[in-house]
């Protein structure tokens, strides 16, 4: 009785711990990486468009989505995107992914409209 007594205090608190986290679009550690594969889809579609008249376009970024966007880059086969690198946003590029903060400091007369804008991570996608 004491035994089962103990596993219950044990697994109920456990179990509810689970449930009440349990998240299948992102891993809590790394949440703001959570929507880099659907940035990535967007500019994929958005070269698939017009392919023939499409150059070479680039992407400024932090450093955070650096790995992840190389990653899609060349699972998708993406060559017509230049690597991502970790020097920060630059506003020559043709897209900007960055966080909602960072989008605050962009200048006021930049070219860039969004794309799409991902409240529960507080990133947006943006385009020149």
């Amino acid at each position: 009785v004491v035994s089962g007594t103990l596993c219950l205090m044990f697994f109920v608190p456990m179990g509810w711990h689970f449930v009440k986290n349990i998240n299948l679009k992102f891993a809590i550690e790394w949440k703001q990486d959570a929507h880099t594969k659907d940035v990535m889809r967007r500019i994929r579609d958005a070269h698939q468009e017009n392919p023939q008249n499409a150059p070479a376009v680039s992407i400024s970024n932090t450093w955070v989505f650096e790995p992840a966007i190389n990653y899609y880059r060349d699972l998708y086969e993406m060559d017509y995107l230049n690597p991502a690198d970790r020097l920060g946003v630059n506003e020559s590029t043709e897209y900007i992914y960055c966080s909602a903060e960072e989008r605050g400091k962009l200048s006021p007369k930049n070219p860039y409209h969004v794309v799409s804008e991902y409240e529960d991570t507080q990133t947006v996608l943006l385009k020149k």
